[in-house]
């Protein structure tokens, strides 16, 4: 046993299923553990630049407030509110948010159920864990297939900010990824996907519910100020 005060830390793990590390401190020992099951074999994690999201978040609050206010003023102003108006403010503001959070919010990378799943501004790529060969971070996350393809996350680009730093959000992202592999390949079902599948990514229920809410706001306010 370790004189007291001693530190000792070492990797855990235990069937591939967690992670974490151990610490002995003065003779008690204290494990932390990270349970991967859930990503290796049960819900995705999703992995974003939390500084880009953010900002997009942040950047789409004044349009909405911008938005209401001028919704406000044409309730409650006397007379029927012009079509161009009603339609300007049911369709260019809920496009205008729907594209910021694309940009910003709704780019990632989701690790679980045995994939990995890119999601760039229009489409979703899914690639097999079991097809994965590395990630590397230096200039953005990429994602190497046994092929040799190569996958990148508009949300998980390259910066100047993010290089004089030392690409940290990049690092974390592709680390998490690397240890979602590993604990994959120790729990991998018999059969499995092998196929990488490249669809369309629209947040187009976002989008349509947006335009509705914008509509149907417009129209109750009418009815209030009526």
């Amino acid at each position: 046993m370790p004189a007291s005060g001693a530190h000792e830390a070492q990797r855990v793990d235990s069937q591939g299923l967690c992670s974490g590390v151990r610490c002995i401190c003065g003779g008690v020992e204290l494990i932390y553990m990270t349970n991967l099951k859930d990503t290796s074999l049960g819900r995705r994690k999703t992995l974003r630049n939390r500084w880009t999201a953010s900002f997009g978040v942040l950047v789409v609050i004044p349009f909405f407030l911008f938005w209401l206010a001028w919704t406000m003023e044409e309730a409650h102003a006397p007379g029927e509110v012009e079509r161009w108006t009603v339609w300007f403010l049911a369709i260019f503001f809920p496009v205008t948010w729907w594209f910021l959070l694309k940009a910003s919010f709704f780019t990632n990378i989701q690790i679980g159920e045995g994939v990995v799943v890119i999601r760039n501004l229009f489409s979703k790529t899914v690639i097999p864990a079991e097809q994965v060969s590395s990630v590397t971070w230096e200039g953005g996350v990429d994602v190497i297939t046994r092929s040799g393809e190569k996958y990148w996350c508009f949300n998980l680009g390259g910066s100047l900010i993010g290089a004089l730093a030392g690409y940290p959000t990049n690092r974390r992202c592709a680390r998490e990824i690397e240890d979602y592999l590993e604990s994959f390949e120790s729990s991998k079902p018999a059969q499995s996907e092998d196929r990488v599948t490249t669809s369309l990514h629209l947040n187009i229920l976002f989008l349509a519910c947006s335009v509705l809410g914008a509509r149907s706001a417009l129209f109750l306010l009418e009815l209030a100020f009526a």
